[in-house]
């Protein structure tokens, strides 16, 4: 963890140093709307992904500097693990184990950001840096059972569902780039270095099945792949 942190503050040096050595762009359009595709990308590439996403870009562009926010509707688990807890009750039988055990499930949740982003001049594809400040809630079912596991197989039988909600702050320092494919469409690619910080409770039952609470406060990096995004844009 340490260690992609330190990488998040060296990325946002990096942005902040070409700030001095680049020239910005000129901007040609005021207002562009983007979407990412890169889970459907990596559906259709074959590859595994285990959430849904849909993100929307919006772009105010300005001389000084581009103003953004964005809109994240999603399912993803954002604690980094679906085990909440497991403790060992006495069932009197020799032949097997039997375990309250808690799990994690994902419901809907958002993440809303809001950023600065500065251009810079490159020939073959335009660049731009910066950092998004982010906020959200991550909604999630906590689902309680009795697990049996026995010389045949292992039992799950459902206690009883509670419901979570964490609140996320954070930052991501960000550097990308975009292509006109016409007069109002292009493509854009980001890198990105998501930090999280979680707030809030998980409840679970004990082996005495009295309710308890996990506490977070804690710092989190959902970082799965080096490119954040890949998107399309339109603009106005």
């Amino acid at each position: 963890m340490i260690a992609r942190i330190s990488f998040s503050l060296l990325l946002l040096l990096v942005c902040l140093s070409l700030k001095a050595q680049l020239p910005d762009l000129p901007t040609r359009y005021r207002t562009e709307f983007g979407i990412d595709i890169l889970p459907l990308i990596i559906r259709a590439g074959g590859g595994e992904i285990n959430y849904s996403e849909l993100e929307l870009v919006y772009r105010e562009l300005q001389k000084s500097g581009d103003l953004r926010f964005r809109l994240s509707i999603n399912n993803r688990n954002f604690t980094g693990s679906n085990f909440v807890s497991a403790e060992e009750i006495e069932d009197n039988q020799p032949e097997s184990l039997t375990y309250v055990e808690n799990l994690y499930a994902p419901k809907t949740g958002f993440l809303a950001g809001i950023g600065i982003s500065r251009n810079m001049r490159n020939n073959v594809l335009p660049l731009y840096y910066g950092l998004d400040l982010g906020f959200g809630l991550a909604r999630a079912d906590v689902n309680s059972f009795y697990k049996t596991i026995k010389l045949t197989g292992t039992d799950r039988d459902l206690i009883t569902t509670n419901e979570s909600t964490l609140h996320i702050i954070g930052f991501s320092p960000f550097l990308g780039g975009r292509k006109a494919l016409g007069r109002n469409i292009g493509f854009f690619v980001e890198f990105a270095v998501p930090v999280h910080f979680l707030i809030g409770e998980v409840p679970y039952l004990d082996a005495d099945l009295k309710l308890k609470e996990k506490r977070f406060r804690e710092f989190e990096l959902p970082w799965s792949r080096v490119i954040s995004d890949i998107g399309v844009y339109i603009s106005l």
